[in-house]
């Protein structure tokens, strides 16, 4: 890749080391807010961050499908399947996910999360975890809000048409 006329090597590498911060920033206070989202919301719901992440992916499953195995729920998350097992019966016992006979091999159960649940993941949840940025964005103006979607839509794009990394 050539660089613009009139941009050194230098220039770019030294825009590059600024976006880079800002990126860190930006990364930083929104992992550092949603901890604290979502430590209010474990608090109020007494769960764990893994019993949380369970929610989510079982949420992300989608409400066309018929939940998800305990087998599949443990190679997604990485755990043993005992250990998995233990967290979806702490799960059950709150009324959280239920099981479910397989309809399609009723040898088998699935896990699905109750309705309830389902829908504060689905329409609360990202309005708490997206509230500090929706903050910020009030207190831009329209020409502030369309310039950053605009440099954030340009850096992807940039970002994802190298395809290869360079050395």
């Amino acid at each position: 890749m050539t660089p613009e006329p009139g941009s050194s090597q230098e220039d770019l590498l030294a825009a590059a080391r600024q976006i880079d911060q800002h990126l860190r920033a930006i990364r930083s206070f929104r992992q550092r807010s949603q901890m604290s989202a979502i430590r209010a919301e474990m608090a109020q719901m007494a769960l764990t961050l893994v019993q949380m992440q369970v929610m989510e992916i079982l949420v992300e499953a989608g409400t066309s499908s018929h939940g998800m195995s305990l087998k599949e729920l443990s190679e997604r998350m990485g755990l043993a399947h005992s250990t998995m097992s233990g967290i979806v019966d702490r799960l059950e016992r709150h009324g959280i996910v239920h099981r479910v006979t397989d309809p399609d091999d009723r040898r088998y159960t699935r896990i699905q999360v109750a309705e309830e649940v389902r829908d504060f993941m689905q329409h609360t949840w990202p309005l708490i975890s997206l509230a500090p940025l929706t903050r910020a964005l009030e207190r831009a103006s329209d020409s502030e809000r369309a310039a950053i979607l605009e440099g954030l839509s340009t850096l992807n794009r940039l970002l994802t048409k190298t395809s290869t990394p360079t050395k």
